[in-house]
C-alpha cells in the first residue's frame, strides 16, 4: 500500500446484522466481494437521495 493510502485507510467493524444483510445482497446479485457489494449499496442509496 502507498504511504498516502495508509494515511487514509480506515477500518470499521460493522455490526453482525449489517454484515449478514450485505452478504445476502452479495449472494443474490452474484457480486464477487463484500467490498463491491458495500460500494454498490452505497451508490444505490446515494442515487435515491437525488
Amino acid at each position: 500500500m502507498h504511504e498516502k493510502q495508509k494515511k487514509h485507510a480506515q477500518f470499521v467493524r460493522l455490526p453482525v446484522e449489517i454484515v449478514k444483510k450485505i452478504d445476502e445482497y452479495k449472494e443474490t446479485k452474484a457480486i464477487p466481494s463484500r467490498n463491491e457489494a458495500i460500494l454498490e449499496l452505497i451508490k444505490k442509496g446515494l442515487s435515491k437521495t437525488d
